[in-house]
């Protein structure tokens, strides 16, 4: 766990000075059941995959909260529930 919070430090989109829970999967009262559905499903994906993530995580700026952040590459995870709705700074962009 000290690497990975050592690698987490140097990644620059995020905000860590409130980011503690590694591989907690935490969800939101206002998301829908099918955006919550879809979070779980693939962090359970990603924790038999042995890779480390934040859910939940904000940006720098505390502008943006990304629905899942792998703490390996720095990639971020979105879940929509509307085709239409693009996420610019969204790595990956998974529809329910």
């Amino acid at each position: 766990m000290g690497d990975v919070k050592r690698r987490w430090r140097h990644l620059k989109r995020l905000d860590i000075s409130e980011q503690k829970h590694v591989n907690c999967i935490r969800v939101h009262r206002g998301e829908t059941p099918s955006h919550r559905n879809k979070k779980i499903e693939l962090c359970l994906e990603l924790l038999d995959g042995g890779r480390d993530f934040v859910t939940e995580a904000r940006n720098r700026d505390r502008s943006r909260r990304y629905d899942i952040y792998l703490l390996d590459s720095g990639d971020v995870w979105e879940i929509e529930t509307d085709e239409g709705v693009e996420k610019s700074d969204a790595d990956f962009v998974f529809y329910v």
